[in-house]
């Protein structure tokens, strides 16, 4: 029995016209159907990393010896026990959950050592002729003479201050205002 081409081809350019309807048409890039599928608009990712950021502020130690559920979240998530310092760990819990909801491939270092985040991509070292610019997002490297904290910058506060959320501040996540005298860097992971 034959088909009759004219049968076959009407059915074929239904289908068609349907899933460009459906879909939607995109001259432009061609990929009319992955935009329509999945219809996602990719975060500002300095906004998103201090949202997640916010979003841990008030965790608290269980004891005050760097011990806790949430706290344990943040240095298991690198590979270190319970009871050890975890400022470092929680920016990288920021950047894993950030690396989530993104498609951009983040590249940052996945340490609990807080000297790591200050290693590369610096934009500030104390003592040097590099302008001090404060973005959302970037790595704070803290201490007397050499870093020994690391805290992601919220904001600029005045000439002489800035905002951070870290861990292991106080016994907890805390969002706190700091004098530019404690900072030995800046690191920015988001450029």
């Amino acid at each position: 029995m034959a088909t009759n081409p004219v049968s076959v081809g009407g059915k074929i350019f239904g289908i068609l016209m349907v899933c460009i309807i459906f879909c939607g048409w995109n001259q432009g890039n061609g990929n009319f159907l992955k935009e329509k599928l999945t219809n996602q608009k990719e975060p500002d990712l300095r906004k998103e990393l201090i949202s997640i950021a916010q979003s841990q502020v008030g965790i608290k130690e269980a004891t005050g010896k760097n011990d806790g559920r949430d706290v344990y979240k943040y240095q298991k998530n690198v590979g270190l026990a319970s009871g050890v310092s975890w400022c470092g760990c929680f920016v990288t819990w920021n950047f894993d959950s950030l690396q989530k909801v993104t498609t951009t491939i983040l590249k940052y270092p996945r340490t609990g050592v807080a000297a790591e985040w200050l290693k590369n991509n610096r934009t500030y070292t104390k003592n040097k002729s590099e302008t001090l610019d404060f973005k959302p997002g970037m790595i704070a490297g803290e201490g007397n003479n050499s870093i020994t904290h690391v805290a992601i910058v919220v904001e600029k506060w005045d000439a002489y201050h800035y905002v951070t959320i870290g861990g292991n501040e106080s016994n907890g996540v805390k969002r706190s205002v700091k004098h530019v005298d404690n900072l030995q860097a800046l690191s920015d992971y988001l450029q």
